[in-house]
């Protein structure tokens, strides 16, 4: 029997070889190290178990002290809530090794008085304040779908996690305990009472299947040479998707049959076509490899597929695996009927859009689908072959709603019409068949029940028809009577036609309000639709929706603010977020590669089949069949008179921009992968598979060939002086040619053996951004040659990098179809989806303002970098906890964990503090001289605004939440977790302490003449101080952490945070004046703008609120993905600074953000160009801005 080297089901021990590390598993170990709650909640036999034995041990060899808990061994049949809770007890207990320190009995029994939820929180608190005084603790909790099924309920022990979580922000000693969740479920199932806030704490850790990348344990366990190793876990992949469990198990079926051919030395009997000459095994017995004939993998995978997993599937689903996926998939009767119209619709091919409703989360939690580009799609081949349409039909036969009647049709051999259906029975029958694809037995019994109920309306109509015959024959009987009562009948009509007019009036109004309904209906779906879009990153279609919305409004001409708020909302969303303002079908086919022209007022395409000019709106110029193969590159030179493209059939060719060909270059061997123009457009660079680099002058003639690569060079580019010529190649290495040298003798610069793929110089010539085949960017410092750093940039090839032009940022392209933006010093600024295949080609405007991409869905999408309403400032590395303006407005200082940064009025960075890396910071500036203040942990910190450290400040005792400048700025108020505020004069000395809060201090502020100063706390209160440290005030809030407090000449604006979601304000004499009700989430940051009159106020899911003193709203600004830290307004009014933990700051601009007819005006001229020149959009909605003056 073959030695079981791969493990199929259950958890691999710490030490398995073939373990297969994937990004979950550093995802992982990192955030619980940071002190995450962390939960991995994903589909069976994907690794979870394996997953948290290997962190286990990670982090117990890092000092933690670490417990597992499997829920499934308390059990969930049978127990009582006193039981379960016991158990958990009792099962840390054992693994925090207790057993010795104290008596658990004991310890229950002395608990009597309290919740069996609460005994669980003690012995937690004991473990943390009294078993492990100093160790950080890991709790795991495995299989925690299991207690969904528990005949009580549990919302409170999940509560009870999320309370320790909360704890945090009060007692720092909870920074040391820490959770893990596995199992199948979603962070919805967790707190099922809707009335209870939800599960909403941790980070997810998403696991996914392996990569070719991360699959090498595999590998080394096959008895194979290690090209065909490699070759035969390509094979497997194919089949599994890298789904763990079948890759395991299909690794280990291809062990067992390639050591018993080996051993037998005999043949492999695959199939009849099989050339039985390419089936004999080479067995070195002696070291125990093997050497398989030429491309024999696919056909000994496929056959083992075929033969060992599919044939006869359930019989040798053991361990059980497809088994369990069909179960979960018809366990729930009420909802398997929808889950399989989904699955139905993907198999057919059908665009199934992810929308997290409770089916798609289920159909996901199966294993049967991964998400993919915002779509739903099939996990792997052999879930295909498995659970085919066959099986669907199958499956939906079991469940029609007619079973019964169809049965004994058949069963009268399709003769009995008293088993076909009629009426709503029909109806009900048609609408569960509509979109599923069932069998031509059901088609044709649904077909005769049509024809049945088509004949039954015919007779009915035919009688009535007799019926009116033997009327009208009465009517002529009676015709004498009723002239004599023709008067009589007139008065009786009159009353009747008037009852009528009254009845119908009254009908009609019914009528028109339930057609009014329905437009509304209509509209707010609109609504919801660019909602989703929006989500999507699809932000251009989102606009224009909202803006239908409009409309259709607009026409119905009624009051109903419900809607109009809607349409207000949406479209700020669309507007503020809006990074695409234009895009169009360049080409028929894929494309390939996009340039500039120099005015930036024209794009030069090329696509797989042809070459495109348009303008910049997107009217098009011009386009051609450039070559007799495929377009690969395209540029076009500075003075914009000329177009160069290189091609698949080995040419390079010289176009003017209508189209008319100037030259051809014929001296390549293979295709030619990238031409370039040099800096003053009298040099071409082109490159090629055939290893070489050609230099041409623009007449046509070889001036140099350059030769050195080992491989296909890629891309090349011209450095900003013309001199060097940089070239990047499949084999991994980057060459620096001097070109104006008579041979130029390269210098090679490399990495690794990954294939790079794409780069460009940064205008000053001083940067090399290189992409590569791992999704990976390297920045390289030049004429050093030095590699500054790589980053991973995207999940798929770098096929374009590019700086904007003035150098500060750098745009990457890749086949996974995202752009993302990077600093120069390669921290991450915002990600977009712009393509549902590979995004191929970029180009900035030389403004820079524009930047144009091309991928595979033969679209350019135009993005817009700037927005007029605002600007957002990426430079940081981690969330962002505090902003501030200088006295003058002419710097901008931001505050995070790992650094603080002084910015430009116009957004560019000016001096970078390294951070303290603490959990929380702050900044504030003088308003009176050039100094700040930033708080790092225990410390303040006083700095110069030219970068020059002036004291440090080092009196609390626990971190610092919030700092404060007195009015005339001789004082700096500091606020902490020690529950103090300190007062510091600006030479470094304290000049006071406030000790009297019972919690935390979050907030802190001086009044307009600095004889007070607020601070607010955890403790529910507002306390009021004089500079001298007496206690002047106690503001009581009504409960819930009050987290920040802003000062309004002599007023105090306070924010309640988890408790009244409200702001209040008091005057200087403690007197409650107004309370405004936000309806925020958890509100964080308030802010008054120096006039007072206007309040800003931040919540913990990104938005920020603005309100009139008065209580009167004003305006939501969407801008910010995560929860708000930071607020500040700037000291002219005009501007408002938000921070959030989503690492942005953004600069409002409030006079143009809060307008809404500006942001109409704003909206329509964002998609002017788009609706007056794209071929798809429908005429009727190139008029949707005609009302809007722009």
């Amino acid at each position: 029997m073959t030695k079981r080297i791969y493990q199929v089901g259950g958890s691999l021990h710490n030490d398995a070889p073939t373990y297969v590390t994937r990004e979950a598993d550093t995802q992982l170990y990192q955030a619980l190290n940071r002190g995450e709650f962390c939960y991995v909640l994903n589909s069976r036999q994907m690794g979870k178990s394996s997953l948290l034995v290997r962190t286990y041990y990670q982090l117990k060899e890092e000092g933690f002290e670490c417990a597992s808990i499997d829920m499934t061994s308390i059990g969930s049949q049978n127990i009582t809530p006193e039981q379960w809770y016991k158990s958990i007890i009792a099962d840390l207990w054992r693994s925090f090794q207790l057993i010795e320190k104290f008596t658990l009995k004991t310890w229950w029994l002395s608990q009597k008085e309290i919740s069996d939820v609460q005994k669980l929180s003690r012995f937690i608190e004991e473990l943390i304040l009294v078993q492990f005084p100093t160790q950080k603790i890991c709790i795991f909790i495995d299989e925690i779908d299991s207690i969904l099924s528990l005949n009580f309920p549990v919302d409170d022990f999940f509560a009870l996690i999320r309370y320790f979580y909360n704890q945090r922000s009060i007692n720092p000693e909870y920074h040391r305990i820490n959770f893990a969740i596995f199992g199948v479920a979603t962070p919805s199932d967790l707190i099922q009472d809707r009335k209870r806030t939800p599960f909403n704490i941790g980070t997810a850790i998403e696991l996914h299947g392996f990569t070719p990348e991360e699959i090498q344990p595999l590998a080394a366990a096959l008895p194979l040479r290690e090209n065909h190793a490699q070759a035969m876990l390509k094979e497997i992949l194919s089949w599994t998707g890298g789904q763990p469990f079948l890759t395991n198990k299909l690794c280990q079926l291809v062990m067992d049959f390639i050591t018993l051919q080996g051993n037998n030395s005999c043949e492999l009997p695959l199939t009849s076509k099989t050339n039985t000459s390419r089936n004999n095994i080479l067995c070195d017995v002696q070291n125990k490899f093997i050497d398989l004939p030429l491309d024999y993998e696919k056909l000994l995978v496929d056959n083992i597929v075929v033969n060992k997993i599919l044939s006869d599937w359930q019989s040798q689903d053991d361990p059980e695996h497809l088994r369990t996926i069909q179960s979960r998939l018809l366990c729930k009767k009420k909802k398997v009927e929808i889950l399989l119209e989904i699955y139905q619709n993907i198999l057919l091919n059908q665009i199934v859009k992810i929308d997290d409703s409770p089916e798609q989360k289920q159909l996901f939690l199966s294993g049967l689908v991964v998400k993919e580009s915002g779509l739903l799609k099939v996990k792997n081949r052999i879930y295909e072959r498995v659970f085919n349409l066959e099986w669907i039909e199958k499956k939906l036969i079991s469940l029609r709603p007619y079973a019964q009647a169809f049965d004994a049709w058949i069963a009268s051999q399709k003769t009995d019409e008293s088993s076909l259906l009629l009426g709503l029975a029909l109806k009900n029958a048609e609408a569960w068949a509509r979109g599923k694809s069932l069998s031509d037995l059901d088609y044709q019994y649904l077909d005769a029940s049509v024809e049945k109920e088509r004949q039954e309306k015919r007779t009915i109509i035919e009688a009535e028809r007799i019926k009116e015959v033997e009327a009208r024959l009465k009517q002529k009987q009676t015709t004498a009577r009723f002239k004599k009562l023709f008067l009589a009948a007139v008065s009786i009509a009159f009353l009747a036609v008037s009852g009528w007019g009254m009845t119908t009036f009254s009908k009609y109004r019914i009528v028109m309000s339930s057609q009014r309904q329905e437009n509304l209906a209509k509209i707010q779906s609109i609504v919801r639709y660019s909602e989703a879009l929006f989500a999507l990153d699809r932000q251009l279609d989102s606009i224009i929706q909202v803006l239908k919305a409009r409309r259709e409004f607009q026409k119905l001409r009624i009051n109903e603010p419900q809607t109009e708020k809607m349409i207000e909302l949406a479209l700020r969303r669309s507007i503020y977020g809006a990074m695409e303002s234009n895009n169009f079908v360049a080409s028929n086919t894929g494309i390939i590669d996009i340039d500039f022209s120099e005015d930036s007022q024209q794009i030069v395409i090329g696509s797989e089949s042809e070459m495109v000019v348009r303008r910049i709106d997107g009217t098009l110029l011009a386009r051609w069949p450039a070559h007799q193969g495929q377009t690969l590159t395209v540029a076009i030179s500075p003075d914009g008179k000329t177009l160069a493209s290189g091609s698949g059939d080995t040419t390079v060719k010289l176009w003017k921009p209508n189209g008319d060909l100037l030259h051809t270059f014929r001296s390549h061997q293979a295709p030619v992968y990238d031409v370039k123009f040099s800096p003053d457009g009298e040099i071409i660079a082109s490159a090629s598979m055939d290893r070489t680099i050609k230099l041409w002058r623009k007449n046509g003639t070889l001036w140099k060939t350059l030769r050195g690569h080992q491989a296909v060079v890629r891309k090349v580019a011209f450095s900003p002086d013309g001199k060097t010529l940089a070239s990047v190649c499949e084999d991994g290495k980057m060459k620096l040619w001097y070109i104006e040298e008579k041979e130029p003798i390269p210098i090679t610069l490399t990495k690794g053996k990954e294939a790079l793929l794409s780069l460009d110089f940064s205008p000053d010539g001083k940067l090399l951004a290189v992409g590569d085949s791992y999704g990976k960017v390297q920045l390289w410092e030049l004429p050093e040659g030095e590699l500054l750093k790589t980053f991973t940039a995207q999940t798929a090839r770098v096929l374009s990098v590019v700086f904007n032009p003035d150098g500060k940022i750098l745009a990457s392209a890749s086949e996974d179809g995202t752009i993302a933006f990077w600093n120069q010093e390669g921290v991450l600024l915002t990600t977009i989806k712009a393509d549902q295949g590979s995004v191929r080609g970029l180009a900035f405007s030389s403004n820079g303002k524009v930047l144009a991409s091309g991928g595979s869905d033969s679209r350019v999408k135009l993005w817009r970098l700037e927005n007029p309403l605002l600007t957002r400032l990426f430079g940081h590395t981690a969330g962002v906890h505090g902003v501030a303006f200088s006295a003058d407005n002419q710097l901008i200082g931001s505050v995070s964990s790992n650094e603080t940064i002084l910015w430009e009025s116009d957004g560019s960075i000016k001096k970078k503090i390294p951070g303290k890396n603490s959990a929380f910071a702050d900044i504030a500036f003088s308003p009176k001289k050039n100094i700040f203040a930033i708080s790092a942990g225990v410390v303040v910190e006083l700095w110069q605004t030219d970068g020059k450290l002036l004291e440090t400040l080092k009196e609390h005792e626990a971190e610092i939440r919030n700092l404060a400048f007195s009015p005339d700025g001789k004082l700096l108020a500091s606020a902490s977790i020690d529950r103090t505020v300190k007062l510091w004069s600006l030479e470094g000395d304290e000049v006071t302490t406030f000790k009297d809060h019972q919690a935390g201090v979050w907030g802190v502020a001086f009044n307009g003449d600095g004889s007070l100063i607020a601070s607010s706390s955890g403790d529910g209160t507002v306390r009021l101080w004089e500079q001298d440290g007496d206690l002047f005030k106690i503001l009581s809030t009504g409960g819930g952490i009050v987290y920040s407090v802003a000062a309004s000449n002599n007023d105090f604006w306070v924010g309640i945070g988890n408790g009244g979601k409200s702001i209040k304000l008091w005057n200087e004499k403690g007197e409650l004046i107004s309370t405004i009700e936000t309806n925020n989430q958890q509100i964080f940051q308030v802010a008054v703008s120096p006039d007072g009159k206007i309040i800003a106020v931040g919540d913990d899911k990104g938005t920020v609120q603005l309100w009139q003193r008065n209580g009167e709203f004003l305006v939501n600004l969407f801008g910010h993905s995560s929860g708000i830290r930071g607020l500040a307004f700037s000291n002219d009014g005009k501007t408002l600074a938000t921070a959030a933990e989503d690492r942005k700051v953004i600069l409002w601009d409030l006079e143009k953000a809060i307008d809404f007819e500006q942001i109409l005006v704003y909206g329509c001229e964002w998609v002017g160009n788009y609706l007056r020149t794209n071929a798809e959009v429908e005429e009727s909605d190139r008029s949707l801005c005609d009302d809007i003056g722009f």
